[in-house]
């Protein structure tokens, strides 16, 4: 009796599942190969691992290495690959990776732009004409007020004979419903110590006249820089969102240089800015430098959502990432969303697919260096990918460079500085198969 009851006081010890560990590849990078050959480590507790499963295909065991091996071809895009692990008395672990394959390449563009710059605004314009405005050659240097094009099919860039009514760094430009083209904010300088250095007017280039002129704003000035915009249709007209930026965060009784966390709205009507009321504010993280970038592809002036992500200087440098819906019935809404694996700003950002957006360049948190890897979101997995060197031709490190959509699969890269604040000339093209 003693012998039955001491054995029902033995503590019930639970039979753990096969654990499973990646050893290669290295399934936080963009794949760019069709075909990876996948390696792994699976252990259990207290049996021996009988065999490994990928799916439904089995892998082969290197005894040597204590590695299960099996060759996995790959379908454009993400990739969920199911593992499972098999104890000697079938007890299963299973894990689920994901691989994203996209085949890319950075390229050389025959072209280079007129004059080296950074800071600058690129647009594509009507018709596929790549407008590049204002921007400054070297970090701290006084802007520039050329305006530079692109054509479509061209190498060779034109330089316009109207300037921009004021020269600026650091600005947005925004395509309008008309086909012109909306510059606002920015500075008269790369460097600024003061807010009497930022550019309040807001000016208009029209495509068919091919000048500029300056719009009137009803309300609080524009007073900021490294900030970005969105253009929305309304059943009161267009509406441009501006957020964030480094500018006057205090108007009264003096002016105060520094992050702004808000969200501003101005209605574009007859030719004017008139600022909406109330600014969405202290929900917003104080964000300068930042990216917005729609998720998916909109239509002109449709409303939709769009990812940030950038450094908060609330504490200093911490890194943030959020989504904005300005399309909501509720209106407008923000969600958090996670940070990027080298989190930076003064990047550039462009949608490279249905819910996929690539990261360019930037500087890193402390801003004390560059960053030195690209990076893809995907929404679907709300992750990272890095986007790894290649061999043949690197993607020179900088950052206040643009990135648009250029053509199909094709986003063009433009300008920027160094680690110096020296502006390059410099065009790439990144090209990739999704």
């Amino acid at each position: 009796m003693v012998l039955v009851l001491s054995a029902c006081a033995r503590p019930f010890v639970a039979i753990d599942a096969p654990g499973i560990i990646l050893i290669e590849p290295d399934l936080s990078a963009v794949i760019t190969e069709q075909v990876i050959t996948l390696r792994l480590r699976a252990s259990s507790t207290f049996r021996s691992v009988s065999r490994v499963e990928i799916g439904s295909k089995a892998m082969s065991y290197n005894p040597s290495e204590n590695i299960w091996e099996a060759r996995v071809s790959l379908d454009i895009g993400l990739n969920e690959l199911i593992v499972t692990a098999f104890d000697e008395e079938s007890v299963p672990g299973m894990d689920t990776l994901f691989a994203f394959y996209m085949p890319f390449q950075f390229q050389p563009f025959p072209a280079r732009l007129p004059t080296p710059l950074g800071g600058h605004a690129a647009t594509i314009m009507p018709f596929g004409v790549l407008m590049i405005t204002g921007g400054t050659r070297s970090a701290e240097d006084e802007a520039s007020g050329e305006v530079h094009i692109l054509p479509g099919g061209s190498a060779n860039f034109q330089t316009l004979p109207a300037r921009m009514i004021h020269p600026r760094v650091g600005h947005t430009a925004t395509l309008l419903n008309d086909g012109s083209l909306l510059i606002l904010g920015g500075a008269m300088r790369g460097g600024i110590d003061t807010t009497d250095d930022l550019v309040e007017a807001v000016e208009i280039f029209d495509e068919d006249t091919q000048s500029f002129k300056e719009i009137p704003v009803l309300g609080p000035p524009i007073r900021r820089m490294f900030h970005t915009a969105a253009h929305r249709n309304t059943p009161n007209g267009q509406v441009i969102d501006v957020l964030g930026g480094h500018g006057d965060i205090q108007y009264t009784p003096s002016s105060i240089l520094g992050t702004r966390r808000d969200l501003r709205s101005f209605l574009f009507r007859n030719d004017s800015l008139i600022a909406l009321s109330p600014a969405i504010g202290p929900f917003v993280a104080p964000v300068e430098g930042h990216s917005q970038t729609p998720l998916t592809f909109l239509t002109q002036g449709e409303a939709g959502e769009y990812f940030v992500t950038g450094l908060s200087s609330a504490p200093q440098d911490s890194p943030l990432s959020f989504v904005i819906d300005y399309g909501s019935i509720f209106g407008i809404l923000v969600d958090e969303a996670p940070v990027m694996r080298v989190p930076r700003v003064r990047h550039a950002s462009e949608r490279l697919s249905h819910e996929i957006i690539g990261f360019f360049g930037g500087i890193t948190s402390g801003r004390g260096g560059l960053a030195g890897t690209s990076e893809v979101y995907l929404r679907q997995i709300d992750g990272y990918f890095v986007i790894p060197p290649v061999p043949s031709h690197s993607f020179s490190l900088r950052y206040g460079l643009t990135a648009t959509i250029f053509a199909p699969n094709r986003i063009i890269l433009t300008g920027g500085f160094n680690d110096n604040g020296v502006a390059t000339d410099r065009i790439d093209i990144f090209r990739y198969t999704l």
